[in-house]
């Protein structure tokens, strides 16, 4: 499984989340697993980036979901749809965490799979809060 799959799997958990009263990350990801080709992840790396950045964003949401809101332009966060605001958990959690993912890569991933699952306006969206994110930790 390469990483971009292991990111996708962490997102569609992510997504997840806010629907479900008890989430349980263990049976979510095994219900994951057991649909996706093949049924089975071929390597521990693929376990060792999702549990770790799934437990991330849930364990420091608040932290979070503040450097989120401090770069959205004329947004509240309550106001984003769910994909777009898993993906940016998502993504600031990489960013933040110690994930040793290129920043260039971590907005790409998060562009590209906003493009593919959120709406016509995602994409951009993303691009300009992340890209936000990165230029304010840069200075």
């Amino acid at each position: 499984m390469t990483r971009k799959q292991a990111r996708r799997i962490a997102f569609s958990l992510l997504y997840q989340i806010p629907f479900c009263r008890n989430f349980d990350l263990n049976k979510a990801l095994l219900h994951i697993l057991e649909n996706i080709d093949g049924g089975e992840i071929d390597s521990p790396e693929s376990l060792n980036y999702i549990i770790p950045v799934v437990l991330g964003v849930q364990n420091n949401l608040i932290d979070i979901d503040m450097t989120l809101s401090k770069h959205l332009r004329g947004w509240d966060i309550d106001r984003i749809c769910t994909v777009d605001l898993a993906i940016l958990r998502l993504a600031v959690c990489e960013l933040t965490g110690h994930f040793d993912i290129p920043e260039s890569v971590v907005i790409n991933e998060a562009v590209g799979i906003a493009k593919e699952f959120g709406t016509d306006d995602s994409g951009s969206f993303v691009n300009g809060v992340l890209a936000s994110l990165v230029n304010d930790v840069e200075r």
